[in-house]
């Protein structure tokens, strides 16, 4: 309904002339300013100007919808430089802090009524319609028109122009002013188009960029983590949390976050932000449901209460304005939290800045999972490498143990039995005509005895040889490869570059044990002529080398073959090789011989 209006006759219409004046002159100015105006809000304020001066309005005001769409807040007002006065400014004065109600005023009506309302006189309206009356009434202003400016289905803006005259409703008017409104409306729905285009532009390069980045960052879990709330704080701010799952799904752990700020960030490390509980989490509905949190105004007081007392320390010192919190969702579930803060009013967050959140989530809830599944599989390895080492270690101390038990015990008993035969022998010397025969037995159990404490010998020296233990790698290597050859009758030749200090015995052991399995194998399967062994010192460690003449393999061949079937050597020495933290490689070809080639560190 439009308020104070009375019939057209009983008050003079602009002449034509006039009518075509405003419009010629008003719309070409109008659309040249709309058009070169870089924002909204800077397009309403020339508009405001353009039409007091050319349509002879004194005041004009934009009010513009809250960002909790709660109330209309005053965006821009001008002053004609016609009709200024002390009492305009007093107009001016007390308008700049106002804040209406959607139902309130003017501006109010017209927001609610979708509609514009032309006021004869403003002066007569009662406090309940108009709040500012007695302040118009003394700046002069009369007659008023509110006019919604539409972008869509949604009114954003109101203006509202004020005349020192009474003014009557004019047709042409009217459709001047609803022209400028339907320009407006045009304008923010082509600003808002060019917005979320580049905003949209801007999250695909800056997916890109987080998806290089989290390349980048590798399989380290940290690494990952401080990249994801890094560049989820840069493009979508202020503040990011990432927070992960406890293994029973009961609790939410911070573990990482981000702020633009360093004072604020500092007050983040400083804090030692608590573990929540899910189900009193503010978060509760995005682990328990799978569903986005999406706050676009905080009620500050409602908001404080839930908060742990870290984080309403926080919210005191840097704000909490909008919250959005999306899942980090995985094939099995969510497995945790993104969370983002706006630390001032008036940037709220939005559904698309939900869908960019959730798809950066994403990208994070892949690299978290790969992440993980590294670090399972690193530490099955180094748990099995560590079970090797010790395993290894064992097997030393075994074979140390039976060395000296057969040494002790054996060795002793075949020394005494010796001893007795000798004796026997010469007490029966004196007898030889009656005991040639015993002689000879005795002979026989002495030859018997020496060859028992000779393979003693031997088999003490293979369980752990005292050479390895007593003077080293490099002549335990050259005694072995001398026993190797009169056993097998193949020649070994031996180069040592003996380093300066000793490898630790753990490294030592593993490398003769793979010398030990290397002449094994050879004189098993390689039918060589000839064998090389090279130990030599490298920057880090040791290199040992042992390769053969022989008939070789193709290892394709050996690795297509079912597990079981043979390469157990190769896979022992592997394993003694890994135990120490050593690389082992094989370079084999059929006919053209093997090398078994060994690196361990200091």
């Amino acid at each position: 309904m439009k308020a104070g209006r009375r019939p057209d006759k009983a008050f003079p219409s602009q002449p034509e002339s006039k009518r075509l004046e405003v419009v010629a002159t008003l719309f070409p100015a109008l659309t040249r300013a709309i058009n070169q105006a870089a924002t909204f809000e800077t397009a309403i304020e020339a508009t405001l100007a353009l039409v007091c001066r050319h349509a002879g309005w004194l005041v004009g005001e934009s009010w513009l919808l809250s960002a909790d769409k709660s109330s209309l807040e005053l965006s821009s007002l001008v002053i004609s430089p016609v009709g200024g006065n002390e009492a305009l400014e007093e107009f001016r004065a007390s308008t700049l802090t106002r804040h209406l109600l959607l139902n309130q005023s003017l501006p109010g009506r017209a927001w609610r009524t979708r509609a514009l309302v032309w006021v004869m006189d403003v002066s007569t309206l009662p406090p309940e319609e108009y709040v500012r009356t007695e302040v118009a009434r003394r700046a002069g202003l009369r007659s008023a028109l509110a006019v919604p400016v539409q972008s869509g289905e949604e009114v954003v803006a109101v203006l509202v122009f004020y005349h020192g005259e009474l003014r009557p409703e004019e047709t042409w008017l009217t459709e001047v002013f609803l022209a400028v409104a339907t320009q407006l409306g045009a304008l923010l729905e082509r600003k808002q188009a060019e917005v979320e285009l580049q905003r949209h532009v801007a999250q695909v390069e800056g997916l890109a960029k987080i998806s290089r980045a989290l390349a980048e960052a590798g399989l380290d879990s940290h690494n990952v983590l401080e990249t994801v709330v890094r560049y989820t704080a840069e493009f979508v701010g202020d503040c990011c949390f990432l927070s992960l799952l406890s293994a029973d799904g009961q609790r939410l752990r911070p573990v990482a976050f981000h702020h633009p700020n360093p004072e604020a960030r500092a007050f983040l490390q400083a804090a030692s932000l608590p573990p929540a509980a899910v189900a009193t989490s503010v978060a509760r509905q995005v682990i328990q449901a799978s569903e986005p949190i999406l706050i676009p105004v905080v009620d500050q007081a409602a908001f404080y209460v839930t908060l742990s007392p870290v984080y309403q320390t926080y919210m005191e010192r840097y704000g909490i304005h909008s919250v959005l919190i999306v899942g980090l969702r995985t094939r099995e579930g969510v497995i945790g939290t993104l969370a983002v803060t706006r630390d001032t009013p008036g940037q709220p967050y939005t559904p698309t800045d939900q869908a960019f959140l959730q798809s950066l989530a994403d990208h994070a809830a892949l690299a978290l999972t790969n992440s993980r599944l590294y670090g399972v599989e690193r530490e099955q390895r180094e748990l099995l490498q560590a079970y090797g080492s010790r395993l290894a270690e064992a097997e030393e101390a075994e074979r140390r143990r039976l060395a000296q038990e057969i040494h002790d015990r054996l060795g002793q008993n075949l020394t005494a039995l010796s001893i007795d035969l000798n004796l026997i022998k010469s007490l029966l010397r004196h007898k030889e005509e009656h005991l040639l025969q015993i002689y000879s037995r005795l002979d026989d159990s002495l030859a018997l005895v020496e060859q028992t404490i000779e393979q003693m010998r031997t088999i003490v020296h293979e369980l752990r040889p005292a050479v390895l233990d007593d003077y080293g790698l490099a002549p335990a290597l050259r005694w072995h490869a001398q026993q190797f050859s009169e056993r097998s009758s193949i020649p070994v030749q031996v180069w040592v570059e003996t380093p300066t200090t000793r490898l630790p015995a753990a490294a030592e052991t593993a490398l003769f044990r793979i010398a030990q399995e290397a002449l094994t194998n050879v004189a098993k399967h390689a039918r060589a002529r000839r064998v090389t062994v090279t130990l030599e010192s490298t920057p880090t460690g040791a290199r040992l080398c042992v390769t053969d003449d022989g008939v070789g393999f193709d290892p394709a061949d050996l690795a297509g073959r079912k597990s079981g079937q043979s390469g157990w050597g190769l896979l022992i020495m592997h394993e003694r090789a890994e135990s120490v933290g050593g690389n082992l490689q094989i370079q084999a070809t059929t006919n053209k011989g093997t090398a078994i080639i060994v690196e361990v560190n200091q």
